[in-house]
């Protein structure tokens, strides 16, 4: 998340940290012009997704997983709203990618074909912005978002 926000603040934008309270210290960096700190992850995914148009996911470890699954299995079980969950670099995310495919879809059946459609793997900013955007004209003109 630093690069995230040292890119904001190079930018000029306001860049703002969710960050997690850990063996009471806060995870943040010297890239953020504010912050909230939460104690507890759920408190933390819940305020970082409910207003969210969609999720750029970048290479990451347990954490970052944590939080794409979390959000596909909110969507998956009807628990909030769809938004594009963009898997950014296909070289880095396809191993999880052939996972998903031929060990949850198809040799033990724990997922249905129609749950890939809650994600994508994407190479390009251009691609995302697209994507993004498309996705934010639908909800604008759906009746249930108004």
């Amino acid at each position: 998340t630093e690069a995230a926000n040292k890119g904001a603040m190079q930018a000029g934008s306001a860049s703002v940290g969710l960050i997690m309270r850990r063996d009471h210290t806060d995870s943040g960096n010297k890239y953020l012009n504010s912050h909230a700190v939460f104690k507890f992850p759920f408190t933390r995914k819940l305020i970082l997704t409910a207003p969210s148009n969609g999720f750029v996911i970048f290479r990451g470890g347990l954490g970052t997983l944590h939080q794409a699954f979390e959000l596909l299995t909110l969507m998956q079980t009807g628990k909030t709203h769809k938004i594009p969950v963009l898997f950014f670099d296909s070289k880095y995310w396809d191993p999880l990618q052939q996972y998903v495919t031929n060990v949850l879809l198809k040799k033990y059946k724990t997922i249905s074909k129609s749950d890939e459609k809650f994600y994508r793997t994407v190479d390009s900013v251009d691609e995302i912005m697209e994507i993004i955007t498309s996705q934010r004209r639908e909800a604008d003109n759906d009746e249930r978002y108004q």
